[in-house]
């Protein structure tokens, strides 16, 4: 799966295109192959920003995670605050975090990796002296 997805990111793929290629590398046609590759294009974007963020800023660098238009309970319960603008992560609290796969959901945590299979919540690297408002903007401070 990590070889297809590596590949389908080089070449821009899509999705359904993935899924297609991991449908073919395995000889199995029935399993739900498209979910699997939206999370892992989701998941290997989301690492890459976070790269990104540890590159600019080291690992004092801040994440937002942006819930999708629709975003299940969990997502909003993890990556939003009671305010309704979205929770400010420190990288190592997200890398420290692991991933949610085999967790319960009320053991879920906010995680550099998709909360759940296709989430698409949006990964924005928050730069010092910023804030992010309540639909990912980046604002100074008032």
């Amino acid at each position: 799966i990590r070889e297809a997805t590596a590949d389908a990111i080089a070449e821009a793929d899509d999705p359904k295109e993935l899924a297609v290629e991991l449908m073919r590398r395995t000889g199995d046609w029935e399993h739900n192959w498209e979910r699997i590759a939206r999370t892992e294009i989701q998941g290997a974007y989301n690492e890459g920003r976070v790269m990104s963020a540890i590159e600019s800023y080291g690992q004092e660098a801040q994440i937002a995670k942006i819930t999708e238009t629709g975003a299940c309970r969990h997502c909003v319960r993890l990556h939003r605050g009671s305010d309704g603008n979205p929770n400010v992560f420190e990288v190592k609290q997200l890398i420290d975090n692991g991933t949610n796969v085999g967790k319960p959901k009320s053991s879920w945590q906010a995680t550099i990796w998709p909360v759940h299979p296709n989430c698409r919540c949006d990964t924005v690297v928050v730069p010092p002296g910023l804030i992010v408002g309540e639909f990912g903007q980046l604002e100074r401070p008032e």
